[in-house]
């Protein structure tokens, strides 16, 4: 058997959660047909569960292209019905589930051990703050994926003050993709700034740790954050106004693939 590049294309799910692309139904069937007449091997129609919007254009697009199309799904009985009653009309489907887990190696240790020195540890909380928010809030490989960058800036790199939050020439750390937040939250319980049981009470009503970040520098988080690309144009922007004010902070944008793309 030959080898082959398939491509996968995100443009109608993950595209357009970027500032600005929202998109409606008469645009997307015509960017899947498109797509269909590039010969992309699988178009990623959209998150059918999220809404009727999501479900119907899904369905839409399933009917209008011969190429395969794939639904987004927690791995999730709800979910994954929601996206097979969406596309099974499809002339080829496949349903695209997330609950992704990150096997890389410890790379380091971290200077408190009241939590866990290893990464190993961290990813254990990570899932355990995902369990205990509920399998609707929780993006497991978002957050797995950054443990070992987020843990090595907040350990070892950002010049950072938990007793003084507003500190002027503290460095900032934006998370871009916000959905990966439950790696920021761990690392901010390394860094001293929220402690273990802060996890526990992840998109918990009334809870500080939402889905995705929202400001609270007593906490240790700098900016709000969620629509993909929105991160890098505000660290430049961040970054700008630090240099006009002659600060001497360093400005992180931590961004995912899909932002990239």
């Amino acid at each position: 058997m030959k080898d082959k590049i398939v491509i996968f294309d995100t443009t109608l799910r993950d595209g357009e959660q970027a500032p600005g692309a929202s998109l409606n139904m008469t645009e997307k069937i015509e960017i899947a047909k498109q797509l269909n007449r590039l010969n992309v091997d699988v178009i990623e129609a959209g998150f059918p569960v999220s809404s009727k919007v999501q479900f119907d254009s899904v369905q839409r697009i399933a009917d209008a292209v011969d190429t395969v199309v794939a639904g987004l799904a927690l791995t999730v009985d709800k979910d994954i019905k929601a996206a097979y009653d969406a596309l099974k009309h499809a002339e080829t489907f496949r349903i695209h589930t997330f609950a992704g887990t990150s096997d890389i190696h410890m790379l380091g240790k971290f200077g408190s051990d009241r939590y866990g020195k290893t990464l190993a540890d961290k990813r254990k909380n990570i899932l355990e703050m995902a369990v205990s928010a509920g399998a609707d809030s929780a993006h497991f490989g978002g957050a797995l994926s950054i443990t070992e960058i987020v843990s090595t800036l907040f350990a070892y790199q950002m010049k950072i003050d938990k007793k003084n939050p507003n500190w002027e020439e503290r460095d900032r750390f934006i998370l871009s993709k916000g959905h990966g937040c439950l790696g920021y939250y761990v690392a901010l319980v390394e860094a001293g700034f929220l402690k273990k049981e802060d996890l526990k009470t992840f998109e918990k009503t009334g809870s500080d740790l939402l889905g995705h970040p929202v400001i609270n520098r007593k906490k240790g988080i700098e900016f709000s954050n969620g629509s993909l690309g929105m991160g890098l144009s505000l660290g430049i922007g961040v970054a700008i106004a630090g240099k006009k004010l002659k600060k001497q902070f360093n400005v992180y944008v931590l961004m995912g693939d899909g932002e990239c793309n």
